[in-house]
């Protein structure tokens, strides 16, 4: 039975996205009170929580915490997930990780080595996983509407892109990668829940060192008639009309990234346009951080499995870790280091 008493929620990392996302999202929900900001800039967290009205605890770190909380949303810097999951695991905190779960594999596994140990739950914030007409393209595809998938294509890309009071998407080791952990691995995790783990993938991209800004995904899965190939581009330097086209037995499919367009080309109809919706499905004004958020706390209440979990979160960690192992350069054919 689900308990009527708030549960009882710490904001780790008071950055740009706990305040244009996680905080606003907690509030909006009756299941959760925020209790407690915790970030080491303490007097940033405080005006923050005077901004929006909250009498919280301030503290610098999850140890020296006074107030008694049920869990955590952890909203830091991509290397410092890891440990603080660890810590909050071990004190018996679940928590809500923003993603991705860690900065390489081996801190994901210690995560989920963690959670096995303490009994509590870890959801991973890959929040598109909510999107509505992602939503039906997964339940419709299960149930074969669409026939046979052959191949399909994404992009994404948006000059510059995400900014931080910090700069830490700088630092490729802060992060575990550019563009591809940054942007791209909301995508991943959605096609590793349609599609799952390829058979085969390259990368090309243009780090010369750095945290690269263009990425180039090619890849396969099955074998034989069951093959189907993927290209995905993302982009921190170019403005790109954003989605996902899938080829099938039926038609085209495109999914937009506007959380709502789902649209089918048929092959045997070529002049009509099919718009795809579920008039049974309930329509949430809710926010996907919101659902995110309640998907979060029912399973810590519950005691069942999140939307995404470590699991999950790990082989998307894997699926980058061996993007990058079988990478090749972006030919860049108007430059040339060596001035040839």
């Amino acid at each position: 039975m689900v308990s009527l008493t708030p549960y009882k929620l710490a904001i780790i990392g008071i950055g740009k996205i706990s305040l244009g996302s996680h905080i606003p999202a907690a509030l909006a929900s009756p299941l959760v009170k925020i209790v407690a900001f915790i970030d080491p800039e303490t007097e940033r967290a405080r005006e923050i929580a005077n901004e929006f009205g909250l009498d919280v605890e301030i503290s610098s770190s999850v140890e020296n915490l006074k107030s008694e909380i049920d869990g955590a949303v952890i909203a830091t810097p991509n290397h410092l997930h890891a440990p603080l999951a660890i810590e909050c695991l071990n004190m018996g905190i679940s928590v809500l990780i923003e993603k991705p779960l860690a900065s390489s594999v081996e801190d994901g596994l210690a995560v989920i080595e963690a959670e096995k140990k303490s009994g509590k739950k870890v959801s991973v914030g890959y929040c598109t996983r909510y999107y509505p007409n992602f939503q039906l393209f997964k339940k419709l595809m299960d149930q074969n509407y669409f026939g046979k998938i052959r191949k399909f294509a994404y992009q994404f890309g948006t000059p510059g892109g995400w900014s931080t009071f910090s700069n830490y998407i700088m630092d490729r080791e802060n992060v575990g990668g550019g563009v591809l952990v940054v942007t791209g691995t909301h995508f991943l995790d959605r096609m590793l829940n349609l599609f799952g783990y390829p058979d085969e993938v390259k990368l090309q991209d243009d780090s010369l060192g750095g945290p690269e800004a263009n990425a180039r995904l090619l890849m396969s899965f099955g074998q034989g008639e069951d093959k189907i190939s993927g290209y995905v581009y993302f982009s921190k330097t170019a403005a790109l009309p954003s989605g996902l086209v899938v080829d099938t037995e039926k038609g085209h499919v495109i999914l937009s990234d506007n959380q709502t367009d789902l649209v089918l080309h048929p092959n045997d109809q070529s002049n009509l346009i099919l718009n795809l919706s579920n008039p049974d499905a309930s329509v949430s004004e809710a926010s996907q951080f919101q659902l995110q958020i309640e998907d979060f706390v029912r399973s810590c209440q519950k005691d069942c499995k999140p939307m995404v979990s470590a699991e999950e979160g790990l082989v998307s960690l894997k699926l980058i870790e061996e993007a990058y192992q079988n990478r090749e350069k972006i030919s860049d054919d108007w430059f040339e280091l060596d001035g040839k």
